[in-house]
């Protein structure tokens, strides 16, 4: 699968419900080569998204499903993992 595959899926996370838009970059292990998180994005309104992006770093192994128009993630996450974000919980 493909970076531009799946960057175009909606990302529900099962822990609280909450669609957390789309995935923005993967990071990964100069040394091995792995994925270790993906970056996503919380994008609340059209213009906010050209000028202030919420991204919070999910680890791969919380990814639970990838599924044909979404990818399941289950990761508990806080308030002060977002940048720029007072109201995801």
């Amino acid at each position: 699968m493909r970076l531009s595959e799946i960057q175009n899926k909606e990302i529900i996370n099962i822990a609280n419900g909450k669609n957390l838009r789309h995935i923005l970059d993967l990071k990964i292990d100069p040394e091995t080569g792995k994925i270790i998180s993906i970056v996503l994005s919380e994008s609340r309104g059209f213009f906010r998204s050209f000028f202030s992006r919420d991204e919070i770093e999910v680890p791969w192994e919380r990814i639970v499903k990838f599924g044909e128009d979404v990818v399941i993630i289950d990761y508990h996450y806080y308030v002060n993992d977002f940048k720029n974000n007072d109201s995801l919980l």
